[in-house]
């Protein structure tokens, strides 16, 4: 096998030790299988025997400028971001006053924005809950009775004894001014023209000496003429039973038959003495048959046909009486 000097790159002979041109030293074949392959060198890279790829070399000098390396960038990050935090506070403090963008900016401002909450809360909920209730609560009584008519049909029908059976005197007088009160007549009784300004219905223009009963219908005057003669007690029954020179006007036997259904006024008691006002207030605890100890309010109530009196007057249990019947019995009592 022909042989090469290393250094001239001549023919060596076999067997030769040196080179015949140039004098150098030839390592024999073993030696060169048992010579160490030549240092490898750490800061260049080496290929991968199987991949064909570099291998970063070993060694602390590479790893050491890769720790630095980082390092320095890490530091450079921190510091572009610091930065961009600084211009930023000084931007957003610039412009505290205008409106802030749509960002994550309104998330921390949004505790600043809570009392434009609380002015549009506060003039919604007082205003509007103290106007409501003051009109609504003390007109209501009121608006009940504001609209009403003693007798609705007076003027489209005639009148018979069945619509004012249990009418007092003094509603018979209200239900026959009433046809007046339609035509816008005044009236001069204080009681009267009270009554009457309280509904809602009457609109009082003409005074009493102007008017002009030519503006009745038939029926109209009918029924006036028909209320009058009961008002006056021509149809009603006078009693003088009991307490000698006091009457006392009955209606289908009861003195003040709404006495039980409703809250009376002053009007059903005008004019009525001490001992008619008695005879009216003790009327609603006859109703419920009480006994009475005094003889003159015994002889009267005993004349009377619906009377049935089964309840001693110290056993008589006043839970009987309702609500309107124990109103009535105080009005009653304090004008008696």
């Amino acid at each position: 096998m022909a042989r090469f000097c290393t250094k001239c790159g001549a023919s060596v002979p076999e067997g030769s030790a040196f080179c015949p041109a140039c004098g150098a030293p030839v390592v024999q074949e073993n030696q060169a299988r048992t010579q160490p392959q030549q240092p490898v060198f750490y800061n260049q890279p080496l290929q991968s025997p199987r991949y064909g790829q570099s291998v970063p070399a070993r060694g602390g000098n590479r790893n050491i400028g890769l720790i630095v390396g980082l390092s320095c960038g890490i530091a450079v990050l921190l510091l572009i971001l610091a930065a961009v935090l600084f211009f930023g506070i000084l931007k957003f403090g610039s412009n505290a006053s205008a409106e802030p963008p749509k960002s994550a900016l309104e998330v921390m401002v949004s505790p600043e924005a809570s009392p434009t909450t609380e002015p549009t809360t506060e003039p919604t909920t007082e205003p509007t809950t103290e106007p409501t209730t003051e009109p609504t609560a003390e007109p209501s009584p009121e608006v009940e009775e504001s609209n009403f008519y003693i007798l609705p049909q007076s003027d489209q029908r005639l009148l018979t004894y069945v619509d004012i059976q249990n009418f007092t005197k003094q509603d018979m007088m209200l239900a026959r001014n009433e046809i007046f009160a339609r035509h816008g007549r005044k009236f001069k009784d204080e009681d009267v023209r009270a009554y009457f300004e309280a509904q809602s219905w009457y609109n009082g223009t003409i005074e009493p000496e102007d008017f002009s009963s030519s503006v009745f219908s038939y029926t109209e005057q009918q029924n006036i003429d028909f209320l009058k003669q009961y008002e006056d007690g021509l149809n009603g029954i006078s009693q003088n039973v009991g307490n000698s020179g006091n009457y006392v006007l009955t209606y289908n036997g009861y003195m003040i038959p709404q006495s039980s259904s409703r809250r009376l006024t002053y009007a059903d008691i005008a004019g009525l003495s001490s001992w008619q006002l008695s005879i009216a207030r003790n009327e609603i605890y006859a109703r419920h048959g009480r006994m009475f100890n005094d003889p003159d309010l015994r002889a009267y109530f005993q004349a009377q046909s619906w009377y049935y009196g089964t309840v001693p007057a110290d056993s008589f249990d006043n839970s009987v009486l309702s609500a309107t019947e124990i109103y009535n019995i105080d009005f009653i009592k304090s004008y008696e």
